[in-house]
């Protein structure tokens, strides 16, 4: 198609042929109407060149999430259409998993070109060619394609196509990756020149194989040495430190097990983020042995292993559970347990100084262990620094010997603390048997002294109890006194699960807008240097919009915890004027949220009618929130009771009404329980009198309710039952 277009543009003298042409594309050559916007191909005038990044100009892309499209949809005129240009070092959204790449190569040579298409990084490519508008070939390849069916250069994922000598190559390019395309890129390099550089002439690969049979071989001793120990002598460092040699070792061999053993089962390769949390912990737990964290700070030690465990654990449910029902999820469960375990190495250097200067056995021998590679690491930045990049190169022999080295030198000196460890704990072993042999014969030669003084014992344990006795006894009389007030502030214990429901919103969406203006303020890093000084002026408005909404929720979660904080401290005993209509209708849902929380499968109707001209009465609003508090509980209860008895066919309802009455105002709590027993109607507000079973009530609750409005405020409460079941309790406040 691209030669149609150059010879009509070559033959403007032929008006009729052009016309006739023109005519027959519009009509029957939908692709012709879609290569309009087709990129420009790029075009290659040499194949010894090094692998090409193609400029984003000669490239366009599709996005399908969903993965249903096939090669014949995306050639359609309509997604031809939807093909779109990216910007220039502009990532991808996190959540596309699979797009459509298509783009066009051009073989200015006389001679034919094997061009090599990189798919590394991918998990799964699908390469669609066709050469001069031919037949369309597919071709596929990924790190998570299993290796018999990969095609080109299986090992390092490039597909190698040949174009003929000045033909052109058009290619529809299917990316899938896990879990999102963070940026995408076009690779394009020349076949032999990279058949040389990855299996000919690439030295590094033998120094590199050197280096790694050699710490194979250590690691694996090394481990199998700690193991012998552990179940030597049963000490959990040492199998800890094996576990983590081990899963040194399984790192070290990742790339030789995925091309060789485990080839045709990519998706192992998912399960190496695994063993590197695990190698990291167990790392951190051998820090913290050898540190004496636990000796010298045992509370920091407690935290450390907390948050380690808390990240493997993330980890795994990752793998297991938020993986499969939500691909995104991985990208911030690996950032939360990434940032929880990163973290605690700045915390663990500063740890390390401080027992240092305590002068710490431990500490040198790590301090020891850990110097070659620190100076290593120096010397690397150093060389870095001084403009010697190629000692940054991992095939350089002296960057391997220097790093492989220092980890020799680090697990050695370890392993010999340890095992000095272990050659100490076998005299201490031996010694505690001759010890406990001759402790055996004093302990015979002391057995009768001791009973002769056990009836000494016996007899002064005898008075203590009695006086023991003596003051639980008065202890029990200032209980009984206490028991009333403590019933005031158990009553409070049932907002817990209320407070944390009203509280989470808030905080939910200040965590939200926080990750959100982060994002933002990186967008903004980015447009200063790229000085796109308009989409900097938008996002930063972004910015301040999320900003004023963190303000926002963080003063509304304020603002709960205040008012939580007034209604949990000891009543002042004095009045205020009260909205009555929002003390009922916050205590209502935290009462209802606190019983959720204790039983999910519990249901009510929540109905209220509160009357919007109700004046504000003054009450004490702690003694009266406990009153409705009491109330709306005591509801909850008897449906749930109700509930549990008639099943399904049952639906619990609460209701709430305020009313401006002669001389006050009433509020009315009523249920469709069970109701109350005429014959116990004039004893619940009885001091201990309950209904409920042993150990669920104090009998105390309407007690407190009856003295709390009928002698602090001057008000009434009764009961009395509803028609068609359930129970209804009157409040009445001047």
């Amino acid at each position: 198609m691209p030669s149609t277009h150059h010879k009509l543009t070559a033959l403007p003298d032929c008006v009729v042929r052009s016309a006739s042409i023109l005519i027959f594309l519009l009509l029957f050559s939908s692709f012709s109407f879609a290569q309009d916007k087709f990129p420009p191909p790029y075009v290659v005038v040499t194949d010894t060149a090094d692998t090409v990044n193609l400029s984003h100009k000669y490239w366009q892309y599709l996005g399908d999430n969903d993965a249903g499209l096939k090669l014949n949809d995306v050639l359609s005129p309509a997604k031809r259409k939807l093909f779109n240009y990216t910007v220039a070092n502009r990532e991808f959204p996190k959540r596309l998993h699979t797009l459509w790449l298509r783009y066009r190569l051009r073989n200015a040579l006389d001679r034919p070109v094997s061009i090599a298409i990189a798919e590394n990084g991918i998990d799964r490519a699908e390469v669609n060619a066709s050469i001069n508008g031919g037949k369309w070939v597919r071709y596929v390849t990924g790190e998570r394609v299993p290796w018999r069916e990969r095609s080109g250069l299986k090992q390092i994922c490039y597909i190698v196509l040949v174009i003929p000598a000045h033909g052109e190559l058009t290619v529809y390019e299917r990316n899938y990756v896990e879990v999102g395309l963070l940026s995408v890129a076009v690779a394009i390099g020349f076949r032999d020149r990279v058949v040389s550089e990855q299996y000919v002439d690439n030295d590094a690969r033998f120094t590199i194989g050197i280096f790694e049979g050699t710490m194979i071989g250590f690691l694996l001793f090394a481990a199998l040495f700690n193991l012998f120990v552990f179940f030597a002598i049963k000490e959990r460092i040492y199998v800890i430190y094996a576990v983590f040699l081990l899963a040194l070792l399984l790192t070290t061999t990742r790339h030789a097990a995925l091309t060789f053993i485990v080839r045709d089962q990519p998706g192992v390769v998912g399960y190496y983020s695994l063993v590197s949390v695990v190698m990291l912990y167990t790392l951190l737990y051998t820090i913290r042995y050898f540190l004496n964290i636990k000796k010298h700070y045992p509370r920091w030690n407690k935290i450390l292993n907390v948050t380690s465990i808390v990240a493997i654990a993330i980890i795994v449910l990752e793998r297991m559970v938020i993986t499969p029902l939500w691909k995104e999820g991985i990208l911030y469960a690996d950032t939360v347990a990434a940032s929880l375990l990163l973290g605690m190495v700045p915390a663990i250097a500063v740890t390390m100084v401080l027992v240092l200067v305590k002068k710490d056995a431990s500490a040198r021998i790590f301090a020891l262990a850990l110097g070659p590679f620190l100076l290593t690491f120096a010397g690397i930045i150093i060389g870095a620094v001084a403009g010697n990049i190629a000692i940054l190169d991992t095939a350089n022999w002296l960057f391997r010997l220097a790093m492989t080295g220092s980890l020799f030198w680090g697990i050695s000196v370890m392993s010999w603390s340890l095992f000095d460890r272990f050659r100490r704990v076998s005299n201490e072993n031996a010694q505690r048997a001759l010890d406990a042999e001759r402790m055996a014969r004093e302990r015979d030669a002391e057995r009768s002294e001791l009973i002769a003084a056990q009836k000494v014992k016996l007899e002064q344990e005898v008075e203590e109890r009695t006086a023991e006795l003596k003051r639980s006894m008065e202890e029990l009389r200032q209980t009984q006194n206490q028991l009333i007030q403590s019933e005031k502030m158990a009553s409070l214990g049932e907002l817990t699960a209320g407070i944390a429901h009203e509280i989470q919103n808030p905080l939910n969406f200040v965590n939200n807008f926080s990750e959100v203006s982060a994002e933002l303020v990186k967008e903004i890093k980015e447009g200063i240097e790229n000085r796109e000084w308009t989409d900097v002026s938008a996002i930063a408005d972004d910015l301040e919009l999320n900003l004023e909404k963190i303000t926002h929720h963080g003063k509304r979660a304020d603002n709960i915890v205040k008012g939580m904080l007034q209604h949990s401290r000891a009543s002042t005993g004095q009045k205020e004027l009260t909205d009555l209509n929002a003390l009922a209708e916050e205590y209502l849902r935290l009462s209802y949220h606190g019983i959720r929380a204790k039983d999910k499968s519990f249901n009510a109707e929540l109905v209220t009618d509160f009357d919007a001209g109700l004046p504000k009465v003054n009450v004490i609003p702690q003694d009266f929130g406990r009153v409705l508090l009491n109330l709306f509980n005591n509801a909850f209860q008897a449906t749930q009771q109700k509930k549990f008895q008639e099943g399904e066919q049952y639906h619990p309802q609460v209701t709430v009404t305020t009313r401006q009455v002669a001389g006050g105002v009433e509020i009315r709590v009523g249920d469709n329980g069970p109701g109350i027993p005429d014959g116990i109607k004039d004893k619940i507000f009885q001091p201990f009198f309950t209904t409920k079973a042993t150990g669920e009530g104090t009998g105390l609750g309407l007690s407190l309710s009856y003295d709390i409005v009928t002698k602090g405020h001057g008000g009434t409460i009764g009961v009395e039952n509803r028609d068609g079941g359930g129970a209804v309790f009157v409040v009445g406040v001047k």
